[in-house]
């Protein structure tokens, strides 16, 4: 699955994630170490880790989040560029979502 992540300069940011399969929440207690990273590029070896709560996953609710200090007019890293977000079953990774983020300037500074 991909999706597009609006970013405004300066203010925090959250995705929500509700999985389901057949319609009912997927239960993702048995995956681990979830991490998401951003990067200008899917090429780019600079990488923004971002904060991903993983506290509901047994009722298939992931939730990631950008801080304002990551999206800063003045020292942000993260602008206009791609991410995902990767849990590990087996020893193996699995890549839940991806996308791209669209960054906004903000007007009032």
């Amino acid at each position: 699955m991909s999706s597009s992540w609006q970013l405004y300069a300066g203010d925090p940011s959250v995705l929500s994630m509700h999985l389901k399969i057949d319609g009912v929440p997927a239960n993702l207690s048995e995956y681990s170490d979830w991490k998401c990273q951003w990067r200008t590029s899917s090429s780019s070896e600079k990488a923004v880790d971002i904060f991903v709560d993983d506290s509901e996953k047994a009722s298939g609710k992931i939730r990631l989040y950008i801080t304002p200090e990551q999206t800063s007019v003045d020292n942000g890293p993260v602008r206009t560029g791609v991410w995902d977000v990767q849990a590990m079953l087996d020893n193996e990774p699995r890549t839940f979502l991806r996308g791209t983020t669209q960054w906004t300037r903000d007007v009032t500074r």
